[in-house]
């Protein structure tokens, strides 16, 4: 009887643990969804709306956005060097590769630019020993699981299949009426993060082109700039069909987190 007594108590303690261990855990997931909507507070004049359900936001601490309006020679032209050197400095915060340089040493002067693919970026970002990868799937699923993994990502998109927004306080859309231009309009971003807000998904970008437009609260137009996800996806694969004619590699880059 006591063995049986000691067996009882020892399954007790057992059973104690592990309802224990499965309490903190359930609590851990609370807290998780709780923390997101809790201590994540928008602006509505932003216009993504209020109630945040799931947010990731991969940022720097220090400054690594690029307005490529204000680099110099082909500057309109510049999204592509421009976002290399984002990716370089978000992760190398003692990277000093500039859009500049990467213009004058990839494009050289009197040379025929009218913009580059995805390899091209690919191949300046490896020469420049920035660590990444790159993945051929494009789903919102995907873009996410990249994010979630701490690392940033670098797309091209057709900017005629994001929807113009003239309201110049909000944050959500394209703040340039591309509608009068006729073809493709081709342009490179760098998604950071997402986030889910009343049930619609949104990416967060660093878009290049902001040509030093700003906010009302000073905030350059670019920075943080919000993609409705069935919008951006679309974006993405038209660029790609779109530039599949010209060349074989058509894939999202993904920047890595190195910390």
């Amino acid at each position: 009887y006591k063995r049986g007594g000691v067996f009882i108590k020892h399954k007790n303690k057992i059973i104690i643990i592990l309802f224990t261990v499965v309490a903190l855990i359930a609590v851990g997931f609370i807290y998780k969804s709780i923390h997101i909507s809790k201590f994540e507070s928008l602006d509505p004049s932003w216009g993504l709306g209020t109630k945040v359900t799931r947010s990731v936001s991969n940022d720097r601490e220090y400054s690594w956005y690029v307005d490529q309006m204000t680099t110099g020679r082909n500057d309109i032209k510049n999204c592509g060097p421009s976002v290399v050197a984002m990716a370089s400095k978000w992760q190398d915060k003692n990277s000093t590769l500039k859009t500049r340089d990467i213009v004058d040493k990839y494009i050289p002067e009197g040379t025929s630019f009218a913009g580059v693919y995805q390899y091209t970026l690919y191949t300046w970002l490896k020469e420049n020993n920035v660590i990444i990868s790159s993945i051929s799937e494009i789903t919102e699923e995907s873009l996410i699981s990249e994010l979630d993994k701490g690392n940033i990502l670098i797309v091209g998109l057709d900017m005629k299949d994001i929807k113009y927004n003239p309201n110049t306080t909000q944050r959500v859309g394209e703040y340039f009426d591309f509608s009068m231009v006729y073809g493709k309009v081709s342009h490179y971003v760098i998604v950071k993060g997402y986030k889910e807000v009343d049930n619609t998904m949104y990416f967060e970008t660093y878009d290049p082109f902001s040509a030093s437009q700003t906010y009302s609260d000073g905030q350059i137009i670019g920075k943080d700039r919000y993609y409705a996800s069935d919008e951006f996806i679309k974006a993405i694969c038209e660029y790609k069909e779109y530039s599949s004619s010209y060349t074989d590699w058509t894939d999202v880059i993904v920047i890595k987190e190195t910390k």
